[in-house]
């Protein structure tokens, strides 16, 4: 009804009294949000909307922070708006700061000169941000960048953003630019990103790294807060387990881990020397899109890792490949001493023998939950898709 009343009005473009503008305002501001509820994602252009009705709906929408929590903006196929800057200013003049701020800037266009810009406005505000741009875009966005000789003018805007004051989940995605223009960054400057100044962020808990190769640098390198992170999760991340493993060692609070590594071969599984102490770990999961059938796939992150309160191992391999290494996994756990509740495992090889044998094992007396996906040699070799209760498996054998 409110989103009626909305179009009716303004496409009229006549005020007149109506029973809304009677209301209390108190009364119209909870009509407001419960219209912004109905389409978060869209809750820039409603709260647009009703602040242009009236000066009545204006001064209310104005005085409702909860009303400008969130801000999404997206452009395809074309360079994002200028006024993505003023948008942002009328934001942050009418939040309040003691509510959350989500920020979701988000554009496949292969630059955005402004985004330094927009994102110095809301730097000391916002506790969410959720950035899917081009390569250059983040390094232009996350970093205050040195001077390089010769390329003022093609950096962009020389703002330096101070401090995340209140940024407590980050997501940064990266996608493919479909141009060479896009390329103005110095080799230098993406693959040694230690070498630039990243704005502290003394709240940041939770980490999203998605779309990463390694010629984007290291991860190891970039200046993230990784002894404060709570959850880290790197996603479609090209190859180089290595350099995850690395990461993790300066991650010893972590408590949630997602990692999703692409193209894996056999080259590639390498040992780190030394022991990976995650202490409060307690849900992991690590998907691979392998090129290979090999039997001990997880071996490299398994045989380091010690992670005593782990509660949930989801162990997953693509399309492309096959695994078969339930002793490592029967290994780590009893090497960490985790008492499992779920375990998922996915294009595993196993007879219906040694799944007895592994669900009877010491190691998973606690299981409660083992969901097996796309299992071959399971029951029968028709097997496709089987998610059983732990329990009542061990009381069959």
């Amino acid at each position: 009804m409110a989103q009626d009343l909305i179009t009716t009005t303004t496409s009229n473009n006549y005020l007149k009294a109506s029973t809304l503008d009677c209301l209390p305002p108190e009364l119209l501001g909870e009509i407001f949000l419960n219209l912004v509820a109905s389409d978060p994602d869209n809750q820039r252009k409603l709260v647009t909307i009703v602040s242009l009705v009236c000066s009545y709906w204006y001064i209310v929408a104005s005085s409702t922070p909860q009303l400008w929590t969130k801000f999404v903006y997206t452009s395809s196929g074309k360079t994002p708006s200028r006024n993505v800057v003023k948008w942002l200013q009328r934001f942050s003049t009418c939040r309040c700061d003691n509510l959350p701020f989500e920020l979701v800037l988000m554009t496949d266009h292969y630059t955005w000169p402004k985004i330094k810009e927009a994102l110095s406005i809301a730097s000391s505000t916002v506790t969410s941000l959720n950035l899917y741009v081009s390569r250059s875009t983040a390094m232009l966005a996350m970093f205050n960048p040195i001077q390089f000789a010769g390329l003022k003018s093609s950096l962009g805007s020389q703002l330096l953003i101070r401090g995340w004051d209140r940024l407590e989940k980050l997501t940064l995605a990266l996608h493919e630019e479909e141009t060479k223009v896009a390329n103005f960054w110095p080799l230098r400057h993406i693959q040694e990103p230690d070498s630039e100044v990243m704005a502290p962020m003394p709240r940041l808990t939770h980490l999203s790294l998605q779309s990463f190769t390694r010629a984007h640098g290291h991860f190891v390198n970039f200046t993230f807060p990784w002894a404060q992170l709570v959850s880290l999760e790197i996603g479609r991340y090209l190859s180089d387990p290595d350099g995850i493993l690395r990461v993790l060692q300066r991650c010893p609070n972590l408590e949630d881990c997602r990692l999703h590594l692409l193209g894996l071969r056999w080259w590639q599984l390498v040992m780190v020397e030394g022991q990976l102490s995650l202490p409060k770990l307690r849900r992991l999961a690590v998907l691979e899109d392998a090129w290979l059938d090999h039997g001990h796939l997880f071996r490299w992150i398994l045989e380091p890792l010690c992670a005593p309160a782990l509660e949930y191992l989801e162990l997953k391999i693509g399309d492309m490949g096959r695994w078969d290494d339930l002793n490592d996994t029967l290994q780590f756990i009893r090497r960490s001493g985790a008492k499992l509740r779920h375990l998922v495992l996915q294009n595993i090889q196993v007879e219906e023998e040694m799944l007895i044998s592994l669900l009877g094992s010491e190691e998973l007396q606690g299981l409660e939950i083992l969901t097996l996906l796309e299992c071959l040699n399971l029951m029968s070799p028709t097997a496709a898709r089987t998610e059983t209760d732990a329990t009542s498996v061990l009381n069959s054998a």
